[in-house]
């Protein structure tokens, strides 16, 4: 039962990094693409998003 609850907790705060004002600007402070495409580009998850979330999860 701890584990399932350990990964509900996992799962609810990449879902809330994906979500999150953090993840936008910094898709938004790309250096070459900004905003251009900035929802297309926020509706797919890749593999930096997960590094990204897992920092944030670290600091705080």
């Amino acid at each position: 039962m701890k584990k399932q609850i350990q990964l509900e907790t996992v799962l609810t705060d990449f879902g809330n990094y994906l979500l999150s004002d953090d993840r936008r600007e910094l898709y938004a402070s790309h250096p070459s693409l900004g905003n251009r495409n900035l929802d297309e580009r926020l509706s797919a998850v890749n593999d930096a998003d997960l590094t990204n979330a897992f920092s944030n999860s670290k600091q705080n």
